[in-house]
């Protein structure tokens, strides 16, 4: 039993540190980061699909994860939802963490761990729970 358990360890490593599984799971934040957008900016697929000038089944397609998007498909909808699209590359061993400091409001939304923040500094911290990083 013990092998078999080592051998399903040594598996899935093996996988985890394979281009498919390390590309699936930029997918997979992104579109949690987008559903979680379009709920807040109350934005139907139907809508999204009109302002980026594709088919609503597409936008089906990315939310399923049914689809490869390229590159240009997010920038798109990072511009139709109003927002910045953010890349970060970082040495394997590095844990990313993003903070998104609105210059307006002097908001720092924290992703994951906001107590590890002093917040003293700012009016108002705000907690997001994704993190697009590979």
């Amino acid at each position: 039993m013990k092998n078999r358990l080592t051998a399903l360890k040594e598996r899935a490593e093996m996988a985890r540190a394979s281009h498919a599984y390390r590309a699936e799971s930029v997918a997979i934040r992104f579109t949690e980061e987008l559903v979680a957008l379009m709920e807040k900016k109350a934005m139907t697929r139907s809508a999204l699909a009109e302002k980026i000038q594709v088919s609503p089944a597409y936008i089906t397609k990315i939310l399923k994860g049914d689809t490869n998007f390229t590159l240009d498909t997010m920038v798109k909808i990072s511009a139709a939802l109003d927002c910045d699209l953010s890349t970060h590359l970082t040495d394997r061993g590095f844990e990313t963490r993003w903070f998104d400091v609105s210059c307006h409001e002097r908001i720092l939304s924290v992703a994951n761990h906001p107590h590890k923040i002093s917040s003293h500094t700012f009016d108002h911290v705000e907690e997001s729970s994704f993190a697009l990083s590979a």
